[in-house]
């Protein structure tokens, strides 16, 4: 099966990036990377903290480690919950172990359900990034903006009220986004 010849077009594809927000250049053509103290490597630590409703919509696509088999999917339902449970306590140990700090990705749903849980991270000195609202809501083309804006205004708001923070990054839920997305993140 061929594609048709304008399967790969959209409004502001051209050569480089498809928006104006940073200058694009090959990176052949950039200069090396240059860490503080000359190090060699950085390591960006970001644990994901996210919420998997039971019931998901799917839609346009399922995220990663959505439910599986028929409603109630307890099974898949439970190992998601896991990591909001136990295993993000075992992360926050490991890096207290070796003096490392994170940022971690956060759902709007997270900050609802298990405030301690966000305020754990807070306490550690973790920078909040915004998640989405909850990995059923995600951000795409075919999404209204004015329902996107929503989702965004409310994921940010719920976050800044629970953790004190500004909270200026993003993440959107299941790496998806719009060609609105970063706008309406200004």
């Amino acid at each position: 099966m061929t594609m048709p010849d304008d399967y790969l077009q959209y409004a502001n594809r051209r050569y480089g990036m498809d928006h104006d927000r940073y200058d694009w250049s090959m990176l052949s053509a950039r200069k090396p990377v240059a860490w503080p103290n000359g190090a060699r490597v950085a390591l960006w630590v970001v644990p994901a903290l996210e919420w998997f409703p039971l019931d998901m919509a799917g839609k346009p696509f399922k995220p990663p480690g959505a439910m599986q088999t028929a409603y109630p999917d307890l099974r898949h339902y439970t190992l998601r919950d896991y990591g909001n449970r136990i295993g993000i306590f075992r992360i926050m140990q490991a890096l207290e172990r070796h003096g490392i700090r994170a940022s971690v990705a956060v759902n709007a749903a997270v900050a609802v359900r298990y405030p301690s849980l966000l305020q754990a991270c807070v306490a550690r000195h973790w920078e909040i990034i915004a998640n989405g609202q909850d990995m059923d809501h995600l951000h795409h083309g075919g999404l209204a903006r004015e329902v996107e804006q929503a989702l965004v205004a409310n994921t940010l708001n719920t976050l800044r009220a629970a953790s004190g923070q500004a909270v200026r990054g993003w993440l959107s839920p299941a790496k998806s986004e719009s060609s609105a997305t970063l706008d309406l993140l200004r």
